[in-house]
């Protein structure tokens, strides 16, 4: 089987989750791209542990693409 087209699931997702999550983690970015203005450190700090969500799923996307024992089939 390909390797682009083992990989492409956790491709799409990682190229989708990781901008996602970096826009989630800076009020900046945030507030310019989606309009949400980031008032309290409550809604800061809920935002940043989302980002860190959606990085550690990512983290697990890449090394599932790095290391094929990762990889494991469903059972049918």
């Amino acid at each position: 089987m390909n390797w682009t087209f083992k990989n492409l699931h956790p491709l799409i997702s990682l190229s989708i989750v990781l901008p996602t999550g970096i826009i989630y983690g800076f009020p900046s970015i945030l507030s310019q791209q989606l309009n949400i203005q980031v008032n309290t450190i409550d809604l800061s700090n809920m935002l940043k542990a989302i980002m860190c969500l959606y990085i550690g799923i990512s983290i697990i996307w890449i090394s599932e693409i790095w290391k094929k024992e990762y990889w494991k089939r469903a059972p049918n």
